[in-house]
């Protein structure tokens, strides 16, 4: 009797990547239908407004609405009796606004924002003023679940996949982390979630997630991936080696879809599971298999040999062997 497993895919390489890339605001597109473009090219710009802050309503303010004010000029007081004991600076460079409700805000005078690539590719489409839409190559890497939002930045690896975001780590190699995706390790902890979210990232990549941290992140928009699902789960090593060949690349996460994008033509190199039209394949030795047995639920590894409905797993990340039935395995496809 031939024994046969499901067949999941993990990793697909694909040569019709869509990527649209999108303006905050009207601007200017400089790029034409047909034109080849890389991650940093630049394809556009508009102006915008990063920041605003709300005018505490007890200042009097002595500049005009709508006039153009430096960053340290003081526009407002506020007085106790004759005395003024409190100034209002400027934050940043900009003007005040009047908003509907009759309150005041001060809004960051207007920046030239590039839209850049973030793909290699050629432009397919074009909305005039607003948007392009890249085709392109990319290796999508599967999610076993992610939080239902969508995030692009600058993947940042952290170099041991055994080690959680911890204060070391992000004071030597993220000094600058906001606006960026981190693959964390094998596991993320609900504090150093939390800390991620208010330094500004993007989006976090682990081996395995809590439901706490799940529900955490998705209860804030936050973009959290696990590539194995819950659990503290060994991220594969041929995943890791990928990741990290990629580190410092701009890629996109689709939470909806539990895809990673990463574009570019790297080759993925793992032994796989036959590729074919069937949802099962034949268990082999050498391939690439996920436990779903306790105590390693979830972990991936090496079929070393198949006696009937014994499989004898090495998993990834470990040198022991663990005996697991056929019908609690599945094929991973890369």
């Amino acid at each position: 009797m031939i024994n046969k497993i499901s067949i999941v895919e993990k990793v697909h390489r694909t040569n019709n990547f869509f990527v649209e890339r999108i303006l905050p605001d009207i601007g200017t597109i400089h790029v034409l239908k047909g034109e080849k473009v890389e991650p940093f090219t630049k394809m556009g710009e508009a102006k915008v407004s990063y920041f605003f802050e709300k005018i505490d309503p007890s200042f009097t303010l002595i500049r005009e609405v709508n006039s153009y004010i430096e960053k340290g000029v003081c526009i407002g007081f506020k007085k106790k009796g004759h005395f003024k004991i409190a100034r209002l600076y400027a934050p940043y460079s900009g003007f005040i606004r009047a908003v509907g409700d009759g309150s005041f805000i001060f809004e960051q005078d207007k920046e030239v924002f590039p839209l850049l690539s973030g793909a290699w590719g050629e432009v397919f489409d074009i909305v005039e003023n607003k948007s392009v839409l890249i085709l392109g190559s990319a290796t999508i890497v599967y999610c076993a679940v992610s939080t239902p939002f969508e995030a692009e930045g600058e993947l940042v690896v952290l170099p041991n996949p055994t080690e959680l975001l911890e204060d070391p780590y992000f004071n030597k190699f993220t000094k600058d982390i906001a606006g960026k995706i981190i693959y964390s390790g094998y596991f993320i902890k609900l504090e150093n979630l939390k800390k991620a979210i208010n330094l500004g990232v993007r989006g976090i990549i682990a081996g395995g997630v809590d439901k706490r941290s799940f529900d955490y992140a998705q209860k804030n928009g936050f973009v959290l991936a696990s590539l194995n699902g819950y659990g503290r789960i060994p991220t594969p090593d041929s995943i890791f080696a990928f990741l990290s060949s990629v580190s410092n690349r701009y890629i996109f996460i689709r939470g909806e879809k539990g895809e990673i994008l990463i574009p570019g033509g790297e080759k993925f190199d793992t032994k796989m599971a036959d590729r074919s039209k069937d949802y099962f394949t034949e268990i082999k030795n050498g391939m690439i298999v996920q436990v779903l047995d306790r105590p390693y639920f979830g972990w991936m590894g090496v079929v070393k040999s198949v006696e009937g409905d014994k499989v004898e797993v090495v998993l990834d990340n470990a040198v022991e062997t663990v005996a697991v039935k056929s019908t609690n395995l599945l094929a991973l496809l890369f």
